[in-house]
């Protein structure tokens, strides 16, 4: 068969269904559809929406879908959890055709070339609850945008250039009680991530009702952006982080990969709620933490691989059978 007629066929051929891993209601209405590392185009979403009018859950992870494509999604009016991880082929153009949209609780952005404009698009969404937008290009501004979602609890920042400025208007949220500003993007102007100064812990303290907070490998200095790869770029040493004993609400911390030691650890055995603490990595802490982490009232979970010698672990579990590790 000749090449012109094969492709003709081909277009004149009914569309066969998306075979991607789906799930059903109880009436047989697909609700999720995953198509994480498909090739699938912006024009092939507009038979999605036909396909799947009632989809609730929709992952779009490493697709090249642009903004296009995301105009075809906006008939879609029930959709609760949309995960575009490292898709970063749209903008924060994209997300305007969704404006519609009044049942997204759960939005991930992680990875994506969106920038602050973003947040003018996000703010609409008043039913969002958990936002995903660590390892993109925003930073301080319009993040106070935020604070016009109510119920928004649980929010990612991680790998961004955020400085203590931008964390404060995280106090605007009304709801937030899950904040993670953990790791370093690589960039090619440099390294962007929350640089865990003095000022930057205060500003995370003021959030008194935070119930967890992952910080782990958040180790860019304030000259970390300009100086990549270089020692003065990575953090030798945590400064401030006493101001974090004032966040008397807090259940679950990591400093995993952080230069935590001892004596940075020490005001933190005031939490009076801290269940579970993550310091995997973390080789300053040595043989000197033990009696520290020893002293955490509310302990149940510890978390040390890498941090302390062999010995000291062993100690560790006589002192406390019970602490999960």
């Amino acid at each position: 068969m000749k090449p012109l007629l094969l492709t003709l066929l081909l277009a004149a051929a009914p569309a066969a269904p998306f075979d991607y891993p789906l799930e059903r209601n109880a009436a047989g209405d697909v609700i999720a559809l995953d198509l994480t590392g498909a090739w699938v185009t912006d024009a092939a979403l507009d038979r999605l929406v036909s396909q799947y009018p009632k989809l609730e859950r929709l992952t779009l992870a490493h697709t090249r879908i642009t903004d296009a494509g995301f105009q075809h999604l906006a008939k879609l009016q029930h959709v609760r959890e949309l995960d575009c991880f490292f898709a970063e082929f749209f903008t924060a153009d994209g997300l305007a055709h969704l404006a519609s949209w009044r049942r997204l609780e759960r939005l991930n952005l992680r990875g994506t070339r969106v920038t602050s404009k973003a947040f003018e698009h996000i703010a609409k969404w008043k039913s969002l609850r958990e936002l995903d937008i660590s390892y993109t290009q925003i930073d301080d501004a319009n993040l106070e945008l935020l604070a016009e979602l109510p119920l928004l609890d649980t929010v990612s920042l991680g790998g961004t250039p955020l400085t203590p400025a931008g964390l404060a208007q995280l106090r605007l949220l009304p709801s937030l009680r899950n904040l993670d500003l953990s790791g370093v993007q690589r960039v090619d102007s440099g390294e962007w991530g929350v640089a865990l100064n003095p000022g930057a812990f205060a500003e995370i303290a003021a959030l008194t009702g935070l119930r967890r907070l992952h910080l782990a490998g958040a180790t860019r200095t304030d000259a970390g952006a300009d100086r990549p790869g270089l020692k003065e770029s990575v953090r030798s040493k945590i400064e401030g982080s006493a101001a974090l004993a004032a966040l008397v609400n807090l259940e679950f911390l990591d400093l995993s990969r952080l230069p935590i030691d001892a004596a940075a650890l020490e005001p933190l055995t005031k939490l009076p709620k801290l269940r579970e603490l993550r310091a995997a990595l973390a080789p300053s802490l040595g043989a000197a933490a033990l009696p520290v982490l020893l002293r955490f009232p509310a302990l149940r979970v510890l978390r040390v691989e890498g941090s302390l010698p062999p010995e000291a672990i062993a100690q560790l579990r006589a002192a406390r059978p019970a602490l999960a590790r």
